[in-house]
């Protein structure tokens, strides 16, 4: 999808918004935004898939006028780049905590990011390039 005023305004959609830490939102989750945007103009397209992760081994946090809203844990990004003969993919994992957060620390490799989520992002791509540039991620490679 390209980015336009439609696409912006319809990112406020109740169904893409979760609740995130101000720390988080304008810390490092925005320094995560700004590199995708700077490495899908570099890489022609990338395809990005992010989201809220619910941990169900720590207590719960409500937000909201009738407290219904659940509180993230984390929040996941994974980014994937399929141009001919550079194809790579990286994942990364931020806790919705203050604290302060790096993208080096975050990266992971989608295959992680899967393992946490239970989500396959990818199923489309065929098995052998899949299992190629899921295993693994380079942050230096999209740098």
């Amino acid at each position: 999808m390209k980015w336009n005023s439609i696409a912006q305004s319809e990112s406020f959609f109740m169904s893409n918004i979760c609740p995130q830490l101000h720390s988080l939102n304008s810390g490092a989750w925005e320094k995560l935004e700004r590199a995708c945007r700077r490495w899908a103009k570099r890489e022609d397209k990338v395809y990005i898939v992010c989201g809220p992760i619910y941990n169900a081994s720590r207590k719960a946090l409500y937000v909201g006028k009738y407290k219904k809203i659940r509180v993230p844990n984390a929040f996941f990004k994974v980014v994937l780049s399929l141009k001919p003969g550079k194809e790579k993919a990286i994942g990364f994992y931020y806790t919705n905590r203050r604290n302060k957060q790096n993208m080096a620390d975050a990266a992971k490799s989608v295959d992680e990011i899967e393992q946490i989520t239970g989500i396959d992002f990818f199923p489309q791509l065929n098995n052998s390039l899949e299992n190629r540039i899921e295993a693994k991620y380079s942050l230096s490679e999209w740098h």
